[in-house]
Formats: structure tokens, sequence, C-alpha cells
């Protein structure tokens, strides 16, 4: 939505030459316009605020879920935007838990970009999120977990099975799966 607001200036001013064009000096067309346009926007601005409650709830149900897993394990969150909004919402104890693992080359092979990637190791310099690389993290060989949806940037569910790694699934979130992954 952002990205059009500068747009938003010049289509104001394209529609309202149109409207004089059309309607010229008709006030009752004037006032059916101006109140069809009112009523558009009143309608968008109750969708938009409905569609970001939702997103909310939604988040604090993540939240909840993961919480309800075994506390000493790391979470990694395989979608670079989910793991971006939950390390900034999700509660402290939670937070600290959740990582990302970032490898340029595999997400250029296994998603065709790279752009999450490099996006989120050039904020974990500005801000405190935990991106780690694939292959050292998984050095320490310590069992973990795995949120994971069939996201268009989610592939380190699959990466984690090419590599021979044991992966179960722990549970079930509607169409997410948490994995633990040994």
């Amino acid at each position: 939505m952002r990205y059009v607001l500068p747009t938003t200036l010049a289509v104001a001013i394209l529609v309202a030459w149109g409207l004089d064009w059309m309607i010229g000096d008709r006030p009752r067309a004037s006032v059916l316009a101006t109140l069809l346009v009112g009523t558009c926007f009143v309608a968008n601005f109750v969708h938009e605020k409905n569609s970001s409650r939702g997103g909310a709830d939604n988040l604090r149900d993540v939240c909840r879920f993961l919480e309800a897993t075994d506390q000493k394990l790391p979470v990694v969150i395989a979608a670079p935007h989910t793991f971006f909004e939950l390390s900034h919402y999700a509660p402290p104890g939670l937070k600290a838990r959740l990582t990302y693992l970032a490898d340029v080359q595999i997400a250029t092979d296994r998603t065709g970009t790279d752009t999450p990637e490099r996006g989120l190791i050039a904020l974990k310099e500005i801000a405190p999120l935990r991106v780690i690389g694939y292959r050292e993290f998984l050095k320490s060989g310590r069992p973990f977990f795995v949120y994971a949806n069939p996201g268009p940037y989610s592939w380190v569910v699959q990466q984690l099975a090419e590599d021979g790694r044991k992966i179960e699934v722990s549970r079930v979130h509607g169409d997410i799966f948490l994995f633990l992954v040994n």
C-alpha cells in the first residue's frame, strides 16, 4: 500500500479533472460522485483494519504454539517474512530461541532468488535478529525445531532432508508444521 502513496496525488488530480469534464456544473452528480468515492474509502479502511487485526491474532496464535514446545531447543523459522515478524513481536523468552538459517547459494538454487536471505543478513547488523549460516548452525549437532509452511521461500526443510537429517513432525498448526530435527 505504501508504494502507491506517491502516485495517489496524481491519480486524484486526474480523477478530479475527468469528473469535472464529465459532470461539469451538475451539483447532484458531483454529490453522488463524492459519496461514491467516500464509500469506497470507508470500505477500504474497514477492510484494512479487519485484515491487520487478523494478522495480529495469527501472530499471537503462532507465539502460543511455539511457546508450548521444549524451551531448551532453538526454533528455526523457515519463512523469512514470518521470522522477521516474530523476531519483533514474540515475547522475550520465545524471541531468544528464534533463529533463521541463511545460505545465499542454497536459497538461490531452491527458490530462484536470494533477496530475502541477503535482506536478513544485512538487517542482522542493525537489528536484534538471530540469523545464522545454515552450515554453521548444523555443526553444533544439537536437536532443534523447524517451524515451516509450504511458502515460496521456505527451503530449509527440503535441504535438511537432502542433507540426511532425521526430521519428525512434532506438531501441526493449520497448514504449518513444526518439525523436530536431530
